[in-house]
């Protein structure tokens, strides 16, 4: 077993929250072993990431699951674990004074919120006509700082980001969204653990603290993200879950390009075996539009 890890950290606060969250689950599954910090200096690519594992100055990269590409890693290194789904829902943040309970979603009519895809924006439109929906960036720390910097009344943000960046104060509100209502990326909510392939020792380790659970679920989302990968992945949302029966159940919603023809699909199934198969199917063939 590795007795010491070297663990790449950057700039980004969210790098040394990842790696809290990777201690903790070292703690609960009784494992002793020494963390060195490497501060990276990398502008925050996969693929910088993957240079620093390869050439032995880290043995772990902790990244968000949405973060790594659909079609594959890099061929030098591994996902040895993933952690336990933290939150897959997203949420609104916003300034107090645009936050209203008698609205729809309670943003008062005008406010103008930022998102990070084309599916999240006509999901909110389908829920109200009465704020202004910006795709501001597909990196939720720009979102944030524009929204600092008052670009925005608010942002649609992953919930288990929002304790990086915000704390309880009276000038931000949440807002709870349901994922259900609206459908997450794939895999958002999960941590991912990436190491070497040839590091044989820490993936002995990983394997130990793997979430299979996780696993299970995530790999359904992420193939049929896969399976519209000649998409623009903007266009496609998909979460799934398993109840505490050991049924599975997936919701997903797709797009066209000008964000029209809304194709959603449920569908439950006991066992994840085929359920990306049969999703895919179910949204080609709907002729259902939301």
């Amino acid at each position: 077993m590795q007795n010491v890890i070297k663990i790449g950290v950057g700039p980004s606060i969210g790098d040394k929250w990842m790696v809290s969250i990777f201690e903790s689950i070292l703690k609960k599954n009784h494992i002793a072993t020494d963390i060195i910090y490497v501060n990276l200096v990398v502008d925050d690519s996969e693929s910088d990431v993957y240079n620093e594992i390869d050439a032995g100055n880290v043995d772990l990269a902790i990244i968000p699951l949405t973060n790594i590409n659909v079609k594959h890693i890099d061929d030098r290194c591994v996902i040895g674990a993933l952690s336990e789904r933290i939150f897959a829902e997203s949420c609104i943040i916003v300034r107090e004074d645009h936050f209203d309970p008698a609205f729809d979603l309670k943003l008062k009519s005008g406010s103008s919120i930022a998102v990070h895809s084309l599916i999240q924006k006509v999901q909110i439109q389908k829920i109200t006509q009465d704020i202004q929906i910006i795709i501001h960036s597909n990196d939720h720390s720009q979102n944030v700082q524009a929204l600092l910097g008052r670009k925005f009344n608010g942002i649609v943000l992953p919930k288990y980001l929002v304790p990086l960046y915000f704390n309880q104060s009276e000038e931000w509100k949440l807002i709870n969204i349901h994922p259900k209502e609206v459908i997450p990326e794939a895999g958002q909510g999960v941590l991912a653990f990436v190491t070497h392939k040839e590091n044989l020792d820490l993936r002995r380790l990983l394997k130990i603290i793997h979430n299979k659970e996780t696993s299970e679920i995530t790999n359904v989302e992420r193939k049929v993200l896969l399976s519209f990968s000649g998409e623009d992945v903007n266009m496609i949302a998909i979460y799934c879950h398993k109840d505490p029966n050991g049924f599975f159940h997936s919701n997903a919603i797709t797009c066209d390009k000008a964000g029209e023809n809304l194709k959603k699909i449920t569908l439950s199934q006991s066992t994840s075996a085929g359920m990306a198969e049969n999703i895919c199917k179910l949204l080609l063939t709907n002729n259902h539009y939301v």
